[in-house]
């Protein structure tokens, strides 16, 4: 009984390993077809599609006016929070402060200030 033990024991150790071997070899198979599948829905949200021959990229059609809004409105922002101060802009804006502190400063020698609340569209309260 031994022996016909011995000799089916290599061929059942072999039969494990190969079934060990096909089950992770299917797992590794099903893994990578549901990340092919589910790249390829991404890929579609953003209208770019794999074919034979390559990748077909769908491109977002901008009008002329839509355009020309955008870059003019992102001028307008950098125009806006740029600090520059030269030129005859720069001057008016540096007399105009320097007027508004002075104003301020005559307004206060005299004056015993108390803590003011202000609202938002920039009256004071009492």
């Amino acid at each position: 009984m031994s022996t016909t033990l011995t000799r089916l024991l290599p061929l059942l150790l072999l039969l494990i390993l190969l079934s060990i071997i096909g089950f992770i070899a299917y797992a590794t198979y099903t893994v990578a077809t549901a990340v092919k599948t589910q790249t390829e829905k991404r890929m579609e949200k953003k209208h770019v599609v794999m074919t034979k021959d390559g990748m077909r990229v769908g491109v977002k059609e901008v009008g002329r006016e839509g355009y020309v809004d955008r870059t003019q409105s992102i001028l307008v922002q950098a125009w806006n929070f740029s600090s520059w101060t030269g030129g005859w802009w720069g001057q008016q804006q540096q007399q105009q402060q320097q007027q508004e502190e002075e104003k301020g400063k005559e307004k206060g020698k005299g004056e015993r200030r108390r803590g003011s609340a202000v609202t938002m569209n920039g009256k004071k309260m009492k």
